[in-house]
């Protein structure tokens, strides 16, 4: 590692040589070598990728060496941590990712990769073009070459940079992406002129003027522009995320100020959001909201469109709002509400396989697409807009509101998701076709979960003792209570009474005091109330979140 020592620089002895240039060293010795600084720089310099490169978002990969692991451990003041067997420590490093010890491991792993590859004093820089290139792995000394190579070239990246080049006969697309590495994949004609420098066992590209880029993908076999439906300005360099939606259990949208800024697609091998949201900026995240899209089991989405705000005389994409039809819940929101002039585009009608959107360096998604691309004649039926009664004053004060709607007709379930306060955040009603729907802000992973079942649905008449205690938040039975709006106008308390899947957990009431207005309401857990039922049944729920404010319910007839 390089350091100034004495105004020299220079590299401390980390182990019983150099981890850059392998001279053995005794205690408190440090070894000089002019080139050092320019060395570690190419090693993990951004520079790997060319000039103007996008950043990548990538994850770092998950291998430890575990020899330096345990040698450390005990130096570090974790002793325990050097006596677990290797699987249990890629555990613990998987929980504790972010801590100062792994920093810490990964600088040494890279100074003892370092050490194996020859330490030349003045290594020669190799510049070769690209085409000419059949393979080449990062540390190797030199590119297999050849003058008949096949036609497709593909880079592989990952957080150090190039990390492989090799030349493929065909591509067509497979269902497989990843979080720690990116690719880039296009036939040969379209890196002519381009440039490979290799110099300390690491490759980089320098363009000409005129190739301002590549397009980069999250899949090792992206399917052809060609191929899929895009709406947007998709230029020449742009870095696309794949989300197939055939293999997932549910997606999470990650919108801030109504745009969009990530997806996350939940497997079983990913069942929660949190790895997603952690990449996002620390700024961004104070701002995020999380909607969440349930995909149960046998459930599929057969058409995707787009409502986009007009702003200008034209529609911005910057602020989508996603309106998805499936085949068990129907007609599903997702988005920011464009209550205002707006414009519907369709980005698929065919049971897309791949959702596609573009991925800036600090903005938001703008362009978005699917695969494959499918020519229809017939006209895509319109989607059932069933919004809430909602005051249009509620729109102009807050710009930035996300609304989730659910039936209440054949109901079998609810999962109520809770935070360490015991409030509800968010809601997944469980169908008996096997549909789910999302309401609230469902952070799976962050919130528990509290399952009911054998929900009904029941309109209850406000009593005094029960408008005095959610008013006054002083019953310990009201659990949650936050107000909006003027507690002079309720009309009327709707609930729904739960029994609790756990016996321990007690039977309870999901309710939602609503307003004159119909805009406004309570988010309540009640595990005593005690009123007459009316006749009069609520048949919708729907959700409005808002930023920096509680979700608002309301229960229509």
């Amino acid at each position: 590692m390089s350091s100034l020592v004495g105004g020299v620089t220079g590299h401390h002895r980390l182990r019983t040589q150099c981890g850059i240039c392998g001279k053995a060293l005794l205690a408190g010795e440090h070894c000089k070598i002019d080139n050092a600084v320019d060395r570690l720089w190419i090693t993990i310099g951004k520079r790997n990728l060319w000039q103007r490169a996008p950043m990548l978002q990538l994850d770092r990969e998950t291998g430890l060496d575990i020899e330096i692991v345990r040698e450390k451990a005990e130096a570090y003041g974790i002793r325990l941590l050097k006596l677990l067997p290797a699987e249990l420590i890629h555990m613990v490093q998987e929980y504790s990712d972010s801590a100062t010890f792994w920093r810490y491991i990964h600088v040494l792993s890279i100074a003892r990769e370092l050490s194996r590859l020859q330490s030349d004093a003045a290594p020669p820089v190799t510049s070769i073009p690209l085409c000419n290139i059949l393979s080449w792995t990062r540390g190797d000394c030199a590119a297999v070459l050849s003058s008949n190579c096949p036609p497709v070239v593909r880079l592989t990246l990952d957080h150090r940079g190039i990390r492989k080049i090799e030349r493929l006969s065909k591509s067509s697309y497979e269902p497989r992406r990843s979080d720690r590495e990116a690719f880039v994949i296009s036939p040969a004609i379209c890196f002519q002129d381009v440039v490979a420098v290799l110099k300390f066992h690491v490759l980089r590209l320098e363009l000409p003027a005129s190739l301002l880029g590549f397009h980069i993908w999250d899949t090792p076999k992206p399917p052809g522009i060609e191929d899929c439906d895009f709406y947007g300005r998709v230029t020449p360099s742009m870095q696309f995320k794949t989300t197939n939606l055939r293999s997932v259990t549910g997606l999470t949208f990650f919108f801030s100020f109504s745009k969009l800024y990530a997806i996350h697609a939940h497997t079983h091998a990913r069942p929660c959001a949190t790895k997603t949201f952690d990449r996002l900026p620390v700024k961004r995240q104070e701002s995020v909201v999380w909607i969440y899209l349930p995909m149960p089991r046998d459930e599929e989405i057969t058409s995707i469109a787009m409502r986009l705000k007009v702003e200008g005389g034209g529609a911005t994409t910057q602020k989508p709002f996603f309106m998805i039809r499936t085949k068990l819940a129907g007609d599903v929101y997702v988005g920011p509400c464009h209550l205002r002039q707006h414009r519907d585009i369709v980005l698929s009608q065919s049971s897309p396989e791949l959702l596609i959107h573009n991925v800036a360096d600090v903005g938001p998604a703008t362009v978005f697409g699917t695969y494959p691309r499918k020519q229809h004649r017939d006209s895509l039926p319109p989607f059932n807009n069933r919004w809430p009664n909602m005051d249009p004053l509620l729109h102009l004060m807050f710009e930035h509101m996300y609304l989730s709607v659910a039936p209440l007709k054949d109901v079998t379930g609810i999962q109520v998701l809770e935070d360490e306060n015991f409030e509800c955040k968010g809601m997944i009603f469980d169908y008996s076709n096997g549909a789910q729907r999302a309401l609230g802000d469902c952070r799976f992973g962050h919130y528990r979960v509290k399952t009911y079942c054998e929900a009904f649905m029941s309109r209850l008449e406000v009593n005094r003792t029960m408008h005095t205690a959610a008013m006054t938040g002083s019953a310990r039975r009201w659990k949650g209570i936050s107000s909006f709006g003027s507690p002079r106008n309720i009309r009327s308390l709707s609930a729904t009474p739960l029994r609790a899947q756990q016996r321990h957990e007690g039977s309870g009431y999901l309710a939602a005091l609503c307003f004159l207005g119909g805009y406004s309401s309570f988010v309540l857990i009640n595990r005593y109330a005690n009123a007459e039922t009316l006749s009069s049944l609520p048949v919708y729920v729907s959700v409005l979140m808002i930023p920096k404010r509680e979700i608002v319910i309301q229960l229509e007839s």
